[in-house]
């Protein structure tokens, strides 16, 4: 059983930056959730409060730019997997 907690789902990056700046230490980030809910299942983790960064805009996707490619906190496994670039160059991801 998972124990309550508190749920935020800020829409901006300000919004997350500050709600995860109320009690850091004991607040959780939530992209996918699936390792962090197994977490909590197990009992392995119990934050106060979970914040769920799914909905910020600019956290998602690949970008590539000159000699770097970047991963969006919020990108799925699909979005890095289905990526030409990352196909081509990183293929081991």
């Amino acid at each position: 059983m998972i124990p309550a907690f508190a749920y935020k789902s800020p829409k901006s990056l300000q919004q997350a930056v500050a709600d995860l700046g109320e009690q850091w230490g004991k607040i959780d980030i939530l992209a996918g959730g699936t390792d962090l809910l197994s977490l909590m299942k197990d009992g392995l983790e119990s934050p106060q409060v979970v914040v769920s960064i799914k909905g910020v805009e600019g956290l998602g996707g690949v970008q590539v730019a000159d000699d770097s490619i970047k991963i969006g906190a919020t990108a799925t496994l699909a979005d890095v997997a289905d990526h030409s670039a990352i196909q081509k160059h990183l293929p081991a991801l």
